[in-house]
């Protein structure tokens, strides 16, 4: 079986899942930004149960990692990516691979956080996203230094990898730390 007959699978199996498990939604879950949540708080970005609801849009998938921690609290070793799916806002002033690296960043949300997580440290920013013909440079803040250990520094990678290879225009990815090469900071 080919390796995209096995993704596709597994993304289907994922999204009956979820459709089963959290039923359908005709709107958005959360009140707009700026307004308060059903707790009387205020809602910040970031902070929403569910992903925010867009009509018009590209769709991308954000990969996250299974739940299954190791006790230190790292990724255990061979956990599978799990893409979920965002929608992009049409705006010709947006860079589609760069709005999925920072929906990457944001992390699992409301129910995902149940059975996926990330390798991503918390704070995490993205500096900056260049491209030279099919090679995206990606450019992180000093918060990505944090990560630790070989197999959440792999899941980490990838995670970031299989985000943006999803697009034609990106056939390799860099990874960099505040300019450096990541290797400078992580090593497994």
């Amino acid at each position: 079986m080919s390796k995209n007959i096995i993704i596709a699978i597994v993304v289907l199996v994922v999204l009956v899942a979820l459709v089963f498990v959290f039923g359908s939604s005709s709107g958005p879950v959360t009140p707009p930004e700026g307004e308060v949540g059903p707790d009387g708080q205020p809602t910040e970005p970031g902070n929403s149960d569910q992903p925010p609801a867009v009509k018009d849009g590209e769709v991308v998938s954000i990969y996250f990692v299974s739940r299954e921690l190791m006790e230190d609290g790292t990724v255990a070793p061979g956990h599978t990516l799990i893409p979920v799916e965002r929608t992009i806002p049409e705006d010709e002033n947006i860079f589609i691979p760069e709005e999925a690296l920072k929906l990457l960043l944001a992390g699992p949300v409301g129910q995902e956080t149940e059975t996926l997580t990330t390798a991503i440290p918390a704070g995490t920013t993205l500096n900056e996203l260049l491209m030279r013909e099919t090679t995206a440079f990606v450019d992180f803040s000093e918060e990505l230094a944090q990560a630790s250990g070989a197999a959440t520094i792999n899941s980490l990678r990838e995670q970031v990898y299989q985000t943006l290879i999803q697009f034609d225009e990106i056939v390799a990815v860099v990874m960099r730390i505040n300019g450096r090469p990541i290797e400078d900071f992580l090593r497994p």
